[in-house]
């Protein structure tokens, strides 16, 4: 069981490149480098669990306007099945509540999934993970790349897709975005944000929304996650040969957030949606 020994604190600068290899190598996600990128942003921070001056758990959160983001909660394997997790876990859930969030979020790994339950946390979708050969890039006069004029549709569909405001964090990676507008002058049915972890894809309508994710595919990686709430994008990922590898389950703790995850044809990554 977790001691007294155990103690959390706020996680430094200094000691982001200690969690270089932190994460399991399975994740093939160097936590240093999503540290040292958030670090110091409003709606982020994070915290390290140390046993005689040895990191031994890390976790972190992301604050949007009404909602919270539990993420990268992980433990050193030796350390594993005595408390921990869930211990990190409690702390991230006080700060945010401290915070005034009261819709609480995550996504659970295999291994975290029962320790989250055990907290109270419930499944709202199972996300759905693809790996294929990217597709053959293919020119579509409704998509370009996305300009300043375009931030504000950009964000407001993001808050309907998302259900969250969330500006602070999307609003860093719109500079290299792409929208879907079928006509100059239209509305904007869907924005591609490739900086965004794993390629996030949001859009109104299948039409957009297909065309941004074969889009996505071809321009950086042939990996997808999917709400599985999505039929149309997993069709699709499996109609151009992609095979599921892995599932996941989201959950949450209080309120759901109005989210729209059949218009989520791409997901950027599990500490945020």
């Amino acid at each position: 069981m977790i001691t007294d020994d155990i103690v959390i604190e706020p996680l430094t600068k200094e000691a982001i490149p200690l969690l270089r290899d932190f994460a399991p190598p399975e994740w093939n996600s160097p936590l240093d480098r999503f540290l040292t990128f958030h670090w110091g942003q409003p709606y982020f921070q994070a915290w390290i669990a140390r046993l005689d001056g040895q990191i031994t758990g890390v976790g972190n959160i992301i604050r949007h306007e009404t909602s919270g983001w539990l993420g990268n909660i992980i433990v050193a394997p030796p350390f594993r099945r005595q408390g921990l997790g869930q211990g990190i876990t409690e702390h991230l859930i006080d700060q945010l509540r401290a915070a005034g969030r009261k819709s609480l979020l995550l996504v659970a790994t295999a291994m975290g999934e029962p320790v989250y339950r055990r907290i109270g946390f419930e499944v709202s979708v199972v996300y759905r993970f693809f790996k294929g050969e990217p597709p053959p890039m293919q020119p579509d006069s409704a998509l370009r790349p996305l300009v300043p004029a375009d931030r504000a549709a950009a964000l407001e569909l993001d808050r309907i897709v998302s259900g969250e405001e969330r500006t602070p964090l999307v609003s860093r990676f719109l500079e290299t975005g792409w929208v879907y507008q079928a006509d100059p002058g239209a509305t904007i049915r869907g924005v591609f944000l490739p900086a965004f972890a794993m390629g996030l894809v949001s859009a109104l309508d299948e039409e957009a929304g297909l065309t941004l994710l074969k889009f996505k595919l071809a321009h950086n990686g042939g990996k997808v996650v999917i709400p599985e709430a999505n039929k149309a994008a997993i069709g699709l990922a499996r109609q151009l040969g992609f095979q599921e590898y892995l599932a996941a389950p989201r959950m949450h703790l209080g309120p759901e957030v109005p989210w729209q995850p059949h218009l989520v044809f791409s997901r950027a990554s599990g500490y945020c949606g």
